[in-house]
Parts: structure tokens; C-alpha cells; sequence
């Protein structure tokens, strides 16, 4: 009984609270015991009521003793629910996933988060492994937990990714176990902190210097291989001028010109990629660039694809950058090819006339690029115009095909619908302003050809010795005297032993000294001489007269003359 008593009125007292019949009857008991035991009830008696008293504090001691075991029992039991009801409440307020695995890997618990990120599948209940870990890493995720279960130790901090629907997140996790009473472990609970949007930051900066690398080696290789196609392009012509079409060299000489001209095509691409490629919006024709674009990319996409072209009559004019225009519909079409695995169709489709829609009263023109591919899901195409975001696999896309074609729309005042869905082929619709009252950007004006009189001098400075013999035959061809200079220095040295020069032509980039400084130091004592400029590269800031490598003979002739003869022998389109 004093053990009774001690476990009401400490136990009480630990809790903050006592039962008083417990304590009374406690009290009671024992004075009765004492009682008992001092012989009140006489030497060596022991009355059956007084048997009887005892037997009914023991009785209603042990009543009050089970109720009172009972009730707290039922307060344990409310505790333990509002002590899960606020678990559940922190977990469902943090912003990061909070996960319960039962002991064979199924989900008892996952929060608010976790079943926002992995909408629309079902979460609890379902195998965590097996439905949400990527298979890349299940098997890497699978032994971790195994032998958490096993040995009861999980590391401290782990990464894996979990994915729904296509969409991936990669989470940092922290795991501990959870016991039994006896100590058995019963499952796991973990927390998981978002690292996808740092994760994509660390790749968008990681891929940021290797496309600044690449840009950079672009556009070295693209001036490197403008030097080679100016000789290339330049000498198919002038053999081409003097052959017959019966000529039986003359159709593959005329397929080494068309495959220069294409060359030159892709590496005025390559410029505009490395950003070495000024953007000038002009008044353009969208018929003829798809028209121009086309003739590259059937060389590009598979044969088992379908290219189809449906322009509009009468096409209006838009106003924008041609490369940007180009590069627009290049990277929409092979886009479009990539999205087909087997045999399928391509087409694109011009129209005019189209409102905006928003009370401005303007138009615009469309360009539609439909294709029969795989087809884009509702997530993805809110996502797809994003920079670095790609569904391809790794080191097939850099994400920024899309990325850049939208920027170059909205450049160009217009803007990009998709319509598509998956199995069912995606269409992007381009509109683009239309350039009210302008015309296209008139082809230069020819100058005739007819030999200049009195044989102007002509001072040709180029370090590439092909170019430069191109260059120099061309125009002595014309009647031009050419003084050749492999450098700034040697021209400088060639312009000190002759009085009269009618014009500087000169590579923008040579070593020891660029085609500007030239320029500069010869008009220190010649302060009208005309200089044109010419490179693989071309350049922000205005320099003077450009002409952009490659070049044929013809338009070196052509610029030369203009700038000799200003005015006096313009003869357009002749």
C-alpha cells in the first residue's frame, strides 16, 4: 500500500495533478493496516469486520487504481493523436517533401509538397521506389535503404531525384528510422530539400562557357573557312565565265559553285550563333526566305521525312533581321524533324492578313511549321520556350534552339503559338508584324564592268595568299594596275614608292597591324584615299566600306568599281 501511495500522490504531483479518492482511500488503507498492526483490534484478534473494511479498501483501491489506469491511458491515447495531428500540421506547412516508408518500401505519409510535385499520380500507398525513384538511380537508392533497414544507420544527407508525369526534381534527402516499442525498426521518414532550380543554375553556368567557347571557336572557324571559300566561290566563277554549258567539266564545276554558295550560307550561320554577326532589321520577304532556307534544309533532315512548302500569294512584307529570320525557320524545321522517329512530314505553310486580335488594328504575317511527331504534353509546353530547357537526351540539345527563336520574335514585335499533343504531331505558329507600304531591300546596283580608263591603281593588302591572288586577278582582269601587300607594314612600305593610289582594298584582320590602322596611317598623308574592308568576320561598331568574305570576283569588281566611279557607271540590274 505504500507503494500505492506513492505512485498517487508522486505520480500526481509529477503530472500536476492527484485523484483525490485515490489519495483518501490510499490514506485510509493504511491507517487501517497501522491499526491492524498495533493491535487496536485487539491482541492476536483480527474481527471479521474489521476483515471485512480491509477487503473493501483493497477492492475499491484497486477500482479507482484500474479507472484511474484506464483514464490515462485514454489521455496517453488523445495525446498521441494531437501529437500526430500537429506532426502532420508541420509537415504539411514546410516547404520541402516530407515522406513515411513502412518497412517493405510503401508510402504511409507523404505531405502537401510532395503530392503537389507529384501530381497526378498517386502517392500514398504505392511502392516509393519502384513509382517514383528514376530507374537511372533506383538501384544506387534501393541499397541505401536496404541497408538502413538492416543495420538501422542511414547516411546523414543523401541526393537522389524523384519524378511524375515526365517531370523531374532532384531533392537532397535526410532520412532517420522509426522504431517500435521494442525497438524494431518499422520504417523510415524522410525530409527533402529542392535542389532542381540550383541544380539547373550550376548546368545553365556550366553550359554557358562551353557555349561561349564554342561561340568563340565558331567564329574563328567561320573567318578561317570564309578565306578558303572566297578562293573556292571566286575561281568556280571565273572558270564558269569562260566555259560553254556543253563544256563536260562545266556541270561539276557548277556543283562546286552551288556547294560554296551553300557553304557560305552556313557560315554566315555560324556567325550569327557566335554573335559575331550584326542584327539589322530591314523590310524582308518571308516567301523568299523559306524559299532560300528550304534548298539547305532538305540536305539536312532524314529522306524518310516529307518536306512540303505551301507560301501564300501575294505575300506581305514583315520587317526583321534576314539572319535572324533564317535562323528562325532553320532551327523550327529541324526541330520538327527531331520530334520524328520514323517516316513522317514536315510542312510549312505561309499566310497574310492576319489581325492581332487586340483593337490595335494592326496585321501580321504567319509562318506554320507542323510536323507529325511525337507530339508535346501540356507541361512541357509551358516550358519549352525556356532557355536550356530540353526534353532531349543528354548531349543531344542544348535548350536554347527554341530559347532563341523566341527572342528573335519577340524582336521582331511578334510572338509564338504551339498547338499540339502527344501522338498527335505539334504546329508552331509565328506571327510577325507586317511592313506596311515597304518593298524588299533592293538587290545593289550593278556597275558595269567596262575597263576604267588610265588603269587606276589599286593597293590590295590580304595575309592570305590564295585570297589575295584571287583577289588581284580579278581586278587586273578588269584593267585595274593591283600592288599586292602580304601585310599592314608591306603595304605601308608599297604606298611610300607610288604617288597616286585610287583605293585601298584591305583584310580587316591581318597580323602586325589590322586593316584599319592601315587605313589610318595612310590617310596621314593621303586624307582622301577610299578604303573598302573586307573579312570573314563582321564587326559592331562601322568601319567604312565592308564587304563580307566570301566573296566572288564578280562582287569584288562590282564594289571597286562603285567606289572609283560613283555615280558615273551605275547601270541598275546591268
Amino acid at each position: 500500500m505504500f507503494f500505492a501511495y506513492r505512485l498517487a500522490v508522486k505520480g500526481g504531483r509529477d503530472v500536476g495533478r492527484a485523484r483525490p479518492e485515490l489519495v483518501v482511500l490510499t490514506a485510509l488503507y493504511g491507517c487501517h493496516n497501522l491499526l491492524l498492526g498495533a493491535g487496536f483490534y485487539g491482541p492476536g484478534t483480527y474481527p471479521i469486520w474489521a476483515a471485512t473494511v480491509g477487503i473493501l479498501f483493497q477492492f475499491s483501491l484497486t477500482l479507482v487504481l484500474a479507472w484511474d489506469t484506464v483514464d490515462r491511458a485514454a489521455e496517453a491515447s488523445q495525446e498521441a493523436r494531437e501529437f500526430g495531428r500537429r506532426f502532420q500540421s508541420l509537415m504539411q506547412s514546410v516547404g520541402m517533401a516530407g515522406v513515411i516508408l513502412d518497412r517493405s518500401g510503401r508510402v504511409e505519409f507523404c505531405n502537401g509538397w510532395l503530392e503537389e510535385a507529384l501530381q497526378p499520380a498517386e502517392v500514398t500507398g504505392m511502392p516509393w521506389l519502384e513509382t517514383f525513384v528514376p530507374r537511372k538511380e533506383r538501384e544506387q537508392v534501393r541499397a541505401m535503404y536496404e541497408a538502413g533497414f538492416e543495420t538501422g544507420r542511414w547516411p546523414a544527407i543523401c541526393e537522389y531525384s524523384i519524378v511524375s508525369g515526365g517531370r523531374e526534381l532532384n531533392l537532397q534527402w535526410y532520412h532517420t528510422m522509426l522504431r517500435n516499442r521494442s525497438g524494431d525498426i518499422v520504417g523510415a521518414a524522410g525530409l527533402g530539400v529542392d535542389l532542381s532550380q540550383q541544380r539547373l543554375l550550376e548546368k545553365q553556368a556550366s553550359q554557358s562557357q562551353r557555349l561561349e567557347t564554342l561561340g568563340r571557336m565558331a567564329g574563328g572557324v567561320a573567318h578561317d573557312f570564309n578565306n578558303h571559300l572566297t578562293v573556292i566561290n571566286g575561281f568556280a566563277e571565273m572558270l564558269l565565265r569562260d566555259l560553254q554549258p556543253d563544256d563536260p567539266i562545266y556541270d561539276g564545276l557548277k556543283s562546286i559553285h552551288k556547294s560554296g554558295e551553300l557553304a557560305a550560307t552556313l557560315t554566315a550561320q555560324l556567325l550569327t550563333f557566335s554573335r559575331r554577326r550584326k542584327v539589322t532589321p530591314v523590310p524582308i520577304s518571308l516567301n523568299e526566305t523559306v524559299t532560300n532556307t528550304a534548298r539547305i534544309l532538305r540536305r539536312m533532315i532524314r529522306e524518310d521525312i516529307e518536306f512540303a512548302i505551301d507560301l501564300a500569294p501575294n505575300m506581305a512584307m514583315t520587317y526583321a533581321d534576314p539572319g535572324q529570320l533564317d535562323h528562325v525557320v532553320m532551327n523550327l524545321v529541324l526541330n520538327a524533324a527531331d520530334a520524328i522517329s520514323g517516316p513522317g512530314r514536315i510542312r510549312i505553310v505561309t499566310r497574310t492578313g492576319i489581325s492581332s486580335g487586340d483593337g490595335s488594328g494592326r496585321d501580321f504575317i504567319e509562318l506554320v511549321v507542323a510536323d507529325t511527331g511525337m507530339g508535346i504534353d501540356e507541361w512541357t509546353r509551358r516550358r519549352i520556350f525556356e532557355p536550356f530547357f530540353t526534353t532531349k537526351a543528354e548531349g543531344k540539345g542544348t535548350g536554347l534552339g527554341l530559347a532563341s527563336v523566341h527572342g528573335a520574335v519577340a524582336q521582331a514585335g511578334g510572338w509564338i503559338e504551339v498547338c499540339s499533343e502527344p501522338g498527335k504531331g505539334a504546329a508552331f505558329s509565328v506571327y510577325l508584324p507586317r511592313a506596311e507600304g515597304q518593298t524588299p531591300v533592293p538587290v545593289e546596283a550593278q556597275v558595269s564592268l567596262a575597263p576604267p580608263a588610265g588603269r587606276p591603281v589599286i593597293l590590295l593588302a590580304e595575309d592570305q595568299e590564295a585570297v589575295r591572288a584571287l583577289s588581284a586577278l580579278a581586278l587586273q582582269q578588269q584593267g585595274y594596275e593591283v600592288l599586292q601587300a602580304a601585310s599592314g607594314i608591306e603595304a605601308l612600305r608599297i604606298a611610300s614608292t607610288v604617288l597616286e593610289i585610287a583605293l585601298l582594298v584591305t583584310d580587316v584582320v591581318m597580323p602586325g597591324m589590322p586593316g584599319d590602322e592601315l587605313a589610318r596611317r595612310l590617310r596621314e598623308t593621303r586624307p582622301e584615299l577610299p578604303a573598302l574592308f573586307v573579312s570573314g568576320h563582321t564587326f559592331e561598331h562601322q568601319i567604312g566600306e565592308f564587304l563580307a568574305k566570301p566573296y566572288t570576283a564578280d562582287q569584288l569588281c562590282q564594289r571597286v568599281a562603285q567606289m572609283i566611279l560613283p555615280g558615273s557607271r551605275m547601270a541598275a540590274g546591268g
